[in-house]
């Protein structure tokens, strides 16, 4: 009978491709991490093997059990809490050929696996394969605008006019990325520091076609928090660590000193006196901070009223 198959016939199989989703398994995430897995093991062409990384202590006992009996899954636990960390474990648990990292609150388009993989295995010359990506944010997506030809001649220039890397837009071959990828990456800013060695570090395509989902307005987002504001400085120490171009280097510097000036509000917000002085000593110390020396009035003032309110209460 027509289409089946003969005796000794081969039967291809299909790439397998691990992806990494790091979650802090929270419960009011429930809805939005199934609806991630649910994007990568519905992917056709491809053997998706989904490697969930639960991040921390503080996850919902209920969630990680449904996780963690759910035979599609490969489910690995860290008692600290740490995205480079756990992206990191993710890899080294990773033994396919292909390899990818999914947010969790994030999702793959139909198909975009065997897209990138197809990119990647029609060219040995290749590392990574980033696609572009919609954005979602109160419902409603948009194609997140790239000049995929600015990318090809210069990714690091054309990635400070226009970041061209989103969360889940990437696939690389495991052989040319392990174990050193997530190597140096500070707990926020991974899209930058990724785009950032991408295009310093491996061989890259960019492909213009959107792959993948990228939520703005997740609940519990980490980019709301004021950890995010307070880790940006770090964060963009941690990008000038690779090794970048002149010219860039200085741009970073400039994001440097705005970081940790934006640090020292936040701080002072919060009534964390201590760490806003610290930060605002940080501003001084980066190219150009001088222009920042006036907003020590205001740490001042915050300084000077507390102990006056200190005394008068004594």
């Amino acid at each position: 009978m027509a289409g089946w198959l003969a005796p000794g016939d081969a039967v291809t199989p299909l790439p397998s491709v691990s992806v990494v989703v790091a979650t802090m398994a929270l419960q009011v995430r429930t809805g939005l991490i199934r609806r991630a897995l649910e994007s990568v093991l519905s992917q056709e062409g491809v053997r998706p093997v989904p490697i969930v990384v639960v991040n921390g202590g503080g996850f919902d006992p209920a969630l990680v059990a449904e996780l963690e009996q759910d035979p599609r899954l490969r489910v690995l636990r860290r008692a600290e809490a740490g995205l480079p960390e756990a992206l990191a474990a993710g890899l080294a648990a990773t033994d396919t050929e292909w390899v990818s990292a999914l947010d969790d609150d994030d999702r793959l388009l139909p198909g975009a696996l065997a897209r990138r993989v197809a990119e990647l295995a029609g060219d040995a010359g290749l590392d990574v394969v980033v696609t572009a990506g919609l954005r979602s944010q109160d419902g409603v997506e948009h194609l997140h605008d790239v000049d995929a030809e600015a990318v090809a001649r210069d990714p690091v220039r054309a990635f400070f006019d226009r970041p061209w890397l989103l969360p889940g837009s990437w696939l690389a071959r495991t052989s040319a990325v392990q174990p050193w990828l997530f190597d140096g990456m500070a707990r926020h800013l991974e899209c930058a520091f990724l785009a950032l060695r991408f295009g310093t570090q491996c061989r890259m395509r960019y492909l213009p076609e959107p792959t993948v989902v990228w939520y703005t307005d997740s609940p519990e987002s980490a980019s709301r928090s004021l950890a995010y504001r307070a880790g940006q400085y770090d964060a963009v120490r941690a990008l000038r660590r690779l090794p970048l171009p002149p010219d860039a280097r200085r741009r970073l510097a400039d994001r440097a000193r705005l970081a940790a000036h934006q640090a020292t509000g936040a701080a002072l917000r919060r009534g964390e006196l201590g760490e806003a002085w610290r930060m605002h000593f940080l501003t001084l110390r980066t190219r150009g901070g001088w222009r920042h020396l006036p907003y020590a009035r205001h740490l001042l003032a915050a300084t000077l009223g507390g102990r006056k309110a200190g005394s008068l209460d004594g």
